[in-house]
């Protein structure tokens, strides 16, 4: 057979010509891969810058909203977001407390920005430079701006920020300072304003912090700390019952006493109660022995009651064939506040299931339960007859690790 040489050339072209056409199919597809990872980076970083200045843009807001100088906002944003974050906190507290926080704060000759500086830290708009409060350093620009920066310090009047808190044991200023914090508190937390929350929380735990350094400095002294007699823990028992009452939606009048559905209901007046030796303890430093003794003690009798009001309701719901009828899938059945929960025979690894031997707080499914509603009852059974009892409280409870539930079964 002879050699076609023709033949032979031409499909060595097309074979060529294929290999030519993968390769190019191949580095186009690595560029679009490269374009792509490069695009993922870009928006990441973006949404970082994004996220930092949203940061930014709220704290400088929250001065500006307390007509802090743009000029000591900006020397403040350059020190970046906790100086923000701090000076916030020190600026509201000033505020509440009929000072000016400009004349706590001095910016140095050599330090003062220019109206143009200023406005971009305050008002970044232009689309060029990347949203951030620190303004963009070019590698030519480098090394000058950072000696500038090294002079753009702000100091603070530490003597002026010390008088923002009480220097002797002052338990009207604590207590004051403390009740506004907490009430901005619970309303944030009734909002779900997780920002509202961290806030004032923070708020909270920095008059706290300040108020037990101060009854650290006591005790060491050799003497006892007590902010309180029991004349103002009395007062601040019945105050805060006005408060726990808002927390249940209910209207006190006189002595915080509810007015309201107490008969219908024999769970309210021991939530209540629960609720306003809570917030006391939550608001009281480990020194103060007279607040905490009275809220704990009341605290012990006021769960008892609850247990009490929990059994009644499990007696009267587990008595009442109609309303164990009504049992929905989310639990609720036809007694108002309690919640019934029927374990399965076996669990995942078809294990016998039995309550008795489980902490009832782990074994609630939080999705089945989801928007339980203070001093709701909880009735767990399994089927070996086992019944567990819980109570949501809607705070923290420590004995719990936390979680916002009374066993009381």
């Amino acid at each position: 057979m002879a050699f076609n040489l023709q033949g032979f050339g031409a499909g060595f072209a097309t074979t060529l010509k294929d290999r030519i056409d993968e390769e190019r199919v191949r580095s186009e597809n690595l560029q679009d891969e490269a374009r792509r990872t490069a695009t993922q980076v870009r928006l990441r970083k973006q949404a970082e810058r994004d996220k930092k200045q949203n940061i930014i843009d709220e704290y400088t807001g929250i001065l500006k909203s307390l007509n802090i100088d743009d000029n000591k906002i900006a020397a403040l944003a350059a020190g970046g977001v906790g100086a923000l974050e701090l000076h916030s906190g020190y600026a509201q507290t000033a505020f509440e407390q009929g000072k000016d926080y400009n004349s706590m704060l001095n910016i140095t000759p050599t330090t003062d920005l220019n109206d143009s500086e200023t406005k971009n830290i305050l008002n970044p708009k232009t689309k060029s430079q990347p949203k951030t409060a620190i303004p963009t350093i070019t590698d030519s620009a480098r090394e000058e701006d950072e000696d500038q920066r090294e002079t753009r310090t702000i100091s603070i009047d530490q003597d002026q920020i010390a008088s923002l808190f009480p220097k002797t044991s002052d338990a009207s200023s604590y207590v004051t300072m403390k009740a506004q914090a907490l009430d901005l508190l619970l309303q944030s937390e009734r909002a779900n304003d997780k920002a509202g929350i961290e806030k004032y929380q923070n708020r909270l735990d920095r008059i706290l912090a300040q108020e037990e350094k101060e009854a650290k400095t006591t005790v060491a002294a050799g003497e006892e700390y007590k902010p309180h007699t029991q004349s103002t823990v009395t007062s601040l028992y019945n105050a805060t019952k006005g408060t726990a009452a808002n927390i249940l939606e209910k209207q006190a009048g006189e002595f915080g006493i509810i007015s309201d559905d107490l008969m219908g209901n024999p769970m309210v007046a021991p939530m209540q109660e629960y609720l306003t030796t809570h917030l006391m303890k939550a608001s009281a430093v480990v020194q103060d022995k007279t607040l905490i003794d009275y809220a704990s003690g009341r605290q012990k009798v006021s769960i008892d009651l609850i247990g009490n009001a929990a059994r009644s309701k499990t007696d009267e719901l587990l008595r009442n064939e109609i309303a164990m009828q009504k049992i929905q899938s989310n639990g609720k059945t036809g007694v108002k506040g309690v919640r019934y929960l029927k374990t399965p025979a076996t669990d995942s690894q078809g294990k016998s299931i039995d309550l008795s031997k489980r902490d009832p707080v782990k074994a609630i499914n939080p999705q089945q339960v989801s928007g339980l509603g203070y001093g709701e009852t909880i009735i767990m059974q399994d089927e070996l007859g086992n019944t567990r009892i819980l109570v949501h409280i809607g705070v923290p409870n420590p004995k719990e690790n936390g979680a916002p539930f009374l066993v009381i079964q």
